[in-house]
């Protein structure tokens, strides 16, 4: 998606790191490897997770560190960087590390389980679904995503 010309602006996407990320791993669902293209263009922190991915025991303290700067970006402190967690309920809705769950899980890795306060609250405890249940709503999304890209 990302290399479709003006699909994302270019100038934003730049300056961003959860949603490059997030796309990284929806191409490692996807193609069942990490692309090189995808790895160099995931910045830091995230790049870790992508970096380990094979090496599950080493992906414990990458968590634990994605949780800190997941929580470090839950409020604007004022500046040049648009923090990526601080509109609710993603501040305390860990979704960038629930998401290497989810994906890791689909693919049947093991992947460690880490003791952090984000990790623990009751949003981030709740088992993931293996597929979002089909409604109306989500089949017109679909089909307009679809049309879009």
């Amino acid at each position: 998606m990302v290399t479709v010309p003006g699909a994302v602006n270019e100038a934003y996407w730049k300056t961003r790191r959860f949603e490059p990320f997030v796309l990284s791993l929806h191409e490692i669902l996807v193609n069942k490897v990490i692309d090189p293209v995808s790895l160099s263009r995931c910045p830091d922190p995230y790049r870790a997770v992508l970096e380990n991915w094979e090496k599950s025991a080493q992906l414990g303290p990458v968590i634990s560190s994605l949780c800190d700067y997941h929580c470090r970006n839950m409020e604007d402190t004022v500046g040049d960087w648009d923090p990526e967690f601080d509109h609710p309920p993603f501040d305390l809705l860990p979704t960038d590390i629930l998401a290497i769950y989810a994906v890791r899980q689909r693919l049947g890795l093991n992947t460690p389980q880490v003791d952090h306060p984000l990790l623990n609250s009751a949003v981030a405890t709740q088992p993931i679904p293996n597929s979002l249940p089909e409604d109306q709503i989500l089949s017109r999304a679909r089909l307009v995503f679809s049309q879009l890209i």
